[in-house]
């Protein structure tokens, strides 16, 4: 992904390179442990996303729609979910007014947990303007941990986000519930679009 959010008034070419590194499964240093991935979201109300157009303002380089990430959509979750059910026009962009805000979403029934496991790596998505995002269990009352994020100090963007990485693995339980916060602090003097996504990558069971 490559994205242009500082206006410019020239064509730029952009060559993207990826590597891709594997290790035989017979070979040393190989991994040893199975994993699965999920993807959750920090969710706001369809109302506060409405006027997000789908074009990016020619002068304003905090509203990127239009060069953003992910097309506005509506997010169904499992069903029998007693939090957020389908089609309560939760969206996983949103609009951040100026200033500080702490955005929060339980995400128990979007984790959807098959059995008690453990988290080995975890990073964020995010726009520019955050500042982390952390992972909550709602049942005992503390922070799993929390995942910085840094932009860039010339110009619009995202310049780094923290990863957490970890062999023995933090515990996540089946029968907790859970919660996703995102801090963004817009200072800028106008809108910017939002999104907030925590990557889990977890034990699968049969490498217990």
């Amino acid at each position: 992904m490559s994205l242009n959010l500082n206006v410019r008034n020239e064509v730029v070419n952009v060559r993207m390179q990826t590597k891709v590194h594997t290790i035989a499964a017979d070979q040393p240093g190989a991994p040893t442990k199975a994993l699965f991935r999920r993807a959750l979201y920090v969710l706001q109300p369809q109302g506060e996303s409405a006027d997000m157009g789908p074009a990016r303002t020619a002068n304003t380089a905090t509203q990127h729609v239009g060069a953003g990430c992910a097309e506005l959509s509506k997010v169904n979750l499992p069903e029998g979910s007693t939090v957020v059910k389908p089609g309560k026009g939760q969206m996983n962009h949103w609009i951040v007014p100026p200033g500080h805000h702490i955005y929060k979403t339980e995400i128990t029934p979007q984790l959807n947990l098959p059995f008690n496991t453990t988290i080995h790596y975890a990073t964020i998505h995010v726009h520019p303007f955050a500042r982390g995002m952390e992972l909550r269990d709602l049942t005992t009352g503390t922070t799993i941990f929390r995942l910085n994020s840094q932009d860039w100090p010339d110009r619009v963007g995202v310049a780094h986000v923290d990863e957490f990485k970890s062999i023995e693995g933090i515990p996540i339980l089946r029968d907790h519930r859970y919660e996703l916060r995102a801090e963004y602090d817009n200072t800028s003097d106008s809108q910017t679009d939002a999104m907030a996504i925590l990557y889990l990558y977890l034990l699968e069971k049969a490498s217990f």
